[in-house]
């Protein structure tokens, strides 16, 4: 300091400190950003929706202990954490065949949880089902849990879901994927007809509006996964493969032409059924280790409204479609997504009261190929 600035009682300027780190994620080094360095992703790339992603020889920051001021401490519920432990180490890994995809709903997800409420408990609410399929004797404790973070989830997601925007598009696709994931599961419950399509298409709706902000975000593998198995129906269909099975479903569309009057309902059904007939081809020419869940769920973003509004009218001929897609989720194997099994049986047992005596041998097929047995002798 000069001796003119003594003088005139000017303090002297200091330099304020300035931390600097060189352990923040390499998204933001990119970005050249500041990095909170949040781990499993640091809260920057979680409000932009980026893949967070840290240098393996990072060690997570050691956080100083906090003072947690005067009052009563809330326990912890161990319940809740039961049910994350459940999600993160077991759950997540019977979602996909795709080990790469492991990490994604291991890490990933559970982050986007943190930053929204609704995810959480979409978590909370599939790993509850999961414990109760594993440990039928304990299903007492684990269901009450699954419908009460589902509902909850459910309430919560309603403003995310009707507003959609740049930082809760993710968050809004993965509640959508993990409710239908709880859907197929409830057969544990009370699911519907067609709950799980609602949902499905649900979720395909926020693809279509958020795709390329979707596709950079940090869950962008999962929908290139997902796309991978669009593709793979559209290729078959392209190079004209046929499987016997699929017989069965010109036959269901000769009857339904040769009976159908309205013109607009003849090709609602055709559309349903010539997107069936792509599920088939997949299903019924490719390894069973090698199906996804996807393989399923594609038929229901497939389908025109006007056959959804059938199958809510509950006709005749959409039913019958139905218990044709019954076949469908019966080939994908079980063991590996646990979601679904007894889930043809579900639909089986929802769709064969409805069917009238006059349509009853349209679907002998079905009946046979998915091993369904009515609680009386099938008559035909």
């Amino acid at each position: 300091m000069s001796a003119v600035e003594a003088d005139r009682g000017v303090k002297p300027h200091k330099r304020r400190p300035h931390r600097k780190t060189r352990s923040g994620c390499l998204t933001c080094k990119r970005r050249k950003t500041k990095c909170d360095e949040g781990r499993p992703s640091c809260g920057k790339c979680i409000h932009h929706e980026l893949t967070c992603e840290y240098a393996p020889s990072n060690a997570a920051p050691v956080s100083p202990a906090t003072s947690i001021g005067f009052g009563a401490v809330a326990p912890l519920n161990i319940l809740d954490l039961e049910l994350m432990h459940q999600f993160v180490t077991s759950t997540c890994l019977k979602i996909h065949n795709d080990p790469k995809m492991a990490r994604i709903w291991s890490i990933n997800v559970p982050a986007l949880g943190f930053s929204h409420d609704f995810v959480m408990h979409g978590i909370l609410a599939l790993a509850a089902l999961h414990l109760a399929y594993l440990k039928p004797e304990m299903r007492d404790r684990y269901l009450p849990q699954a419908t009460f973070h589902h509902e909850e989830g459910l309430r919560k997601a309603t403003p995310a879901l009707s507003q959609l925007e740049e930082g809760n598009t993710s968050a809004a696709y993965i509640f959508s994927g993990l409710t239908l994931l709880y859907t197929f599961a409830s057969t544990l419950g009370d699911a519907g007809i067609s709950e799980w399509i609602v949902f499905s298409r649900q979720t395909y709706s926020i693809i279509r509006y958020s795709n390329e902000r979707l596709f950079a975000g940090p869950l962008g593998p999962m929908f290139a996964a997902g796309a991978k198995r669009s593709e793979i129906q559209n290729q078959l269909a392209d190079e004209g493969l046929e499987v016997p099975q699929a017989e069965h479903l010109t036959q269901l569309l000769s009857r339904i032409c040769e009976t159908t009057a309205d013109g607009w309902k003849r090709e609602a059904y055709r559309q349903a059924i010539d997107e069936l007939h792509k599920a088939f081809r997949v299903v019924y020419s490719q390894p069973l280790d090698t199906l996804e869940a996807a393989d399923v769920y594609i038929w229901a973003h497939r389908i025109s409204d006007e056959y959804l509004a059938l199958l809510k009218e509950q006709t005749q001929e959409a039913l019958v479609i139905m218990v044709f897609f019954a076949a469908v989720p019966h080939r994908v194997d079980t063991k590996r997504h646990w979601f679904l099994e007894g889930f043809s049986v579900h639909l089986m047992s929802r769709i064969y009261p409805l069917i009238n005596e006059q349509h009853l041998p349209w679907i002998e097929w079905p009946l046979r190929e998915v091993g369904w047995v009515s609680a009386g002798e099938v008559k035909m």
